[in-house]
């Protein structure tokens, strides 16, 4: 069970993000429809190493979540979300049929 997103949950991402880490931050300007409301925290990662090391903290410090790509196709509530958006800026991510376990 993943905890409600608290002040120490930021301070964490934070730590390693820096101002990547932004709080309080309507969700409407990053979906296709233009609604919704704040989440606690959006953290905007840029390439692959960001998006791992972020979920592994996110999993370690059980910090609820959501992942956020392009924003098609997706409604978020005007109450927002409670917890961490990821925003995946990733681009040009490959994954080739050796880099499987």
């Amino acid at each position: 069970m993943f905890m409600t997103m608290t002040q120490s949950a930021i301070d964490v991402l934070r730590q390693k993000f820096g101002d990547a880490v932004q709080e309080n931050i309507l969700l409407a300007p990053y979906t296709s429809a233009r609604i919704g409301g704040p989440a606690d925290a959006l953290l905007t990662v840029k390439s692959a190493d960001e998006l791992a090391e972020a979920m592994q903290l996110i999993w370690e410090h059980e910090i609820p979540f959501y992942m956020l790509g392009g924003g098609s196709n997706v409604l978020v509530s005007d109450e927002g979300f409670r917890g961490v958006v990821v925003l995946n800026r990733a681009k040009e991510v490959r994954f080739e049929a050796g880099d499987q376990p």
